[in-house]
């Protein structure tokens, strides 16, 4: 099986384009990892000084932020509504033109 000095030419063009195209498609893709790094990086140091503004460092501070989250007050302020027939509160008609009233669920 001889091969001829044309066919080791194509041969050889071939693998030429393979490397080339491997090269490129590596260096793509570690200038897009060290891309994505930099961007992650950035965030990451965003991130923790928004977690830093944000938190508090005692709790006794902030006085406010323990009352808004106790139960008590989460229940009294954020009640949800149970519906009602026989009330004084706003109602609303739905599309079957029955009043339908609502107050809020007793905690």
């Amino acid at each position: 099986m001889e091969v001829s000095l044309e066919e080791l030419n194509q041969i050889e063009k071939r693998f030429r384009n393979y490397i080339f195209i491997l090269d490129f498609l590596l260096r793509e893709t570690r200038s897009e990892l060290l891309e994505n790094r930099a961007k992650r990086e950035i965030w990451l140091e965003r991130h923790e000084s928004w977690k830093k503004s944000r938190s508090p460092i005692n709790s006794e501070g902030f006085p406010r932020i323990q009352n808004a989250i106790s139960k008590d007050v989460f229940h009294r302020e954020f009640r949800p509504l149970q519906p009602l027939r026989n009330s004084k509160l706003k109602s609303v008609f739905p599309r079957t033109g029955r009043q339908i009233e609502f107050r809020p669920l007793s905690g």
